[in-house]
């Protein structure tokens, strides 16, 4: 059966020949030569691939060093009031339990990551958030940095949070430097739609429509972007609507 298919495929891709390299070659004249060399050698190769196999093993059963992670307060929409101010992100140091893995038992206290001149103090430096955002960052006690902005947080953005060294501890070690978060997006609900006749003139009527945004909206850019259409009376759901004209307040 060999010699058949060996046959088959010499016909097929023709004849194939196979040198061995050069190593390959002084491996086999070794063996021929002085096999207990060889032998020795070859025993010693195999011990230290075992060895290596046994300390890799034991190195993933090591306790590996805490790492932390930051986990990030994204802000939230402004409130509605008579003087609003926008929300601060609070970002909270903590140990990594992905990281460190299951076996592994953590300190009971949180981690003091910042630097011990820089606690309840303003950071200048060291911190990058992209998009920018005008702002002060300063810490809170040890592990807690925040964010006051200095203007409306942009809806539905998404940034990205970058440490550098200077404002922690020099021991501090962490899983990741960079981390991502969005900002809510912008919603609009509409309230049902109230319908108006007037008392006094009964041929005057409207409809009247309440939109309820999460965030502030320019009025002007509002109107640009605002249409109502109405099917004509009497015709079918085949009849294209038309535009109505509307006020907005």
């Amino acid at each position: 059966f060999v010699r058949v298919v060996s046959r088959f495929l010499q016909n097929l891709l023709g004849s194939l020949f196979w040198a061995p390299p050069p190593w390959a070659k002084a491996l086999g004249r070794l063996r021929r030569e002085r096999p207990g060399r060889f032998w020795i050698g070859l025993i010693l190769l195999l011990a230290l691939i075992f060895g290596a196999l046994v300390g890799y093993r034991i190195y993933q059963q090591l306790p590996k060093p805490l790492t932390l992670t930051a986990e990030i307060e994204a802000p939230g929409v402004t409130p509605n009031s008579d003087n609003p101010q926008p929300d601060s992100l609070h970002i909270n140091f903590v140990y990594d339990r992905e990281q460190s893995g299951a076996e592994q038992e953590l300190p009971d206290e949180p981690p003091s990551v910042a630097r011990l001149d820089l606690v309840n103090q303003k950071v200048v430096q060291g911190i990058r958030l992209d998009p920018q955002m005008p702002g002060t960052w300063r810490w809170e006690g040890d592990r807690t940095l925040v964010f006051v902005p200095d203007q409306e947080w942009p809806a539905g953005t998404r940034f990205r949070l970058r440490f550098d060294k200077q404002p922690f501890a020099p021991e501090t070690r962490f899983t990741s430097r960079s981390y991502d978060f969005e900002t809510p997006p912008l919603t609009v609900d509409l309230e049902p739609l109230q319908f108006y006749q007037n008392p006094k003139d009964r041929k005057i009527r409207q409809a009247v429509a309440t939109l309820r945004f999460s965030h502030p909206v320019d009025e002007q850019s509002l109107k640009q972007r605002l249409s109502m259409t109405m099917r004509p009376s009497d015709e079918g759901i085949k009849t294209p609507p038309v535009a109505v004209e509307f006020t907005l307040s």
